[in-house]
């Protein structure tokens, strides 16, 4: 009986973090990608730092905003690193917005994890821990529906819809999202 609840539990956890993943990257995808191949190919460098995303930026990571950031949503996570990666950093604006978030974070009743900024971009990564398969699911819920996004506000950063969400056996939830300086 004890194995058939525990069997249970992963099967419900497993369906929950599939679906968030699923929902995560595929949620506006249909609209996007309609005269878009399914296949896409990804390349492996950005190329040089600077304040603008390099000439050499491969043809599939999509053109800068009028803020100098590509659409987030729209690029696979290695990509998002490689675009977070390649920016120049704005020490002060960073450091202190950093600081903010994590407290922010803290008082939101999250774990912050690495929090680092660029010049415009943040990149937030933290965990929250939950109890039951229900607890995860609003845990999941929450993060895709914006739970973040008063922190963010707070920080004086907005949310690019650019979340990754995935969780261990223990029921740890873990997240990275994106967000832009406003």
């Amino acid at each position: 009986m004890a194995v058939r609840r525990i069997l249970y539990g992963l099967a419900i956890m497993l369906a929950i973090v599939l679906a968030a993943v699923w929902w995560a990257t595929h949620r506006d995808r249909q609209a996007r990608d309609a005269d878009q191949p399914s296949v896409r190919v990804v390349s492996v460098g950005i190329g040089r730092a600077s304040n603008e995303i390099s000439d050499r930026v491969p043809d599939h990571i999509p053109a800068p905003s009028t803020t100098g950031v590509p659409d987030m949503a729209d690029l696979t996570v290695n990509e998002r690193s490689e675009v977070l990666a390649h920016r120049s950093r704005d020490p002060m604006w960073s450091a202190k917005t950093e600081v903010t978030l994590g407290d922010q974070l803290r008082d939101s009743g999250i774990v912050p994890g690495e929090i680092r900024c660029a010049d415009t971009l943040c990149s937030v990564k933290g965990t929250v821990a939950t109890t039951s398969p229900s607890d995860r699911q609003r845990a999941v819920d929450q993060l895709v529906r914006g739970r973040l996004h008063a922190a963010f506000d707070r920080a004086g950063i907005a949310p690019m819809q650019a979340i990754s969400i995935d969780a261990d056996d223990a029921g740890t939830i873990s997240f990275t999202e994106y967000a832009q300086r406003k």
